[in-house]
């Protein structure tokens, strides 16, 4: 699995910056905890949004599950596994992303609203999506 940073077109790191090593623990945390608590859990890549201070992580069912780095991870993972057990598994791959970041919410845009979620990150985050 890789991290692509998500800041420049190329998604290519500059020599000046780097990933700290609390945000490196926090990534890694939220994929341990992930894989402990959803049964089938995959991830195919992780998306580093320095700017955002926000790691997105693809599942192999190509859902996308955006977390803030600024807010506690404990409760975005608790979202994760609350929202995986009392709506839909994220293993279905029946989402296009599910965002935690919102403290006490969960947005999320079904697959079958695609290009609908596709426009919504694009106005957060521009064409690097």
């Amino acid at each position: 699995m890789s991290i692509v940073f998500r800041d420049k077109p190329t998604g290519i790191l500059d020599y000046k910056q780097v990933l700290s090593a609390e945000d490196i623990q926090k990534i890694h945390y939220t994929l341990q905890q992930i894989e402990k608590n959803i049964l089938g859990f995959e991830s195919e890549n992780i998306f580093y949004l320095p700017r955002e201070r926000e790691y997105h992580i693809m599942t192999t069912s190509q859902t996308l599950l955006i977390f803030d780095l600024g807010e506690d991870i404990d409760l975005q993972i608790k979202k994760i596994a609350i929202f995986n057990t009392e709506y839909s598994p994220i293993t279905q791959g029946s989402y296009h992303y599910i965002d935690l970041r919102i403290p006490e919410k969960v947005h999320s845009c079904e697959k079958q609203y695609q290009k609908t979620c596709e426009q919504t990150l694009r106005n957060i985050y521009g064409n690097t999506q």
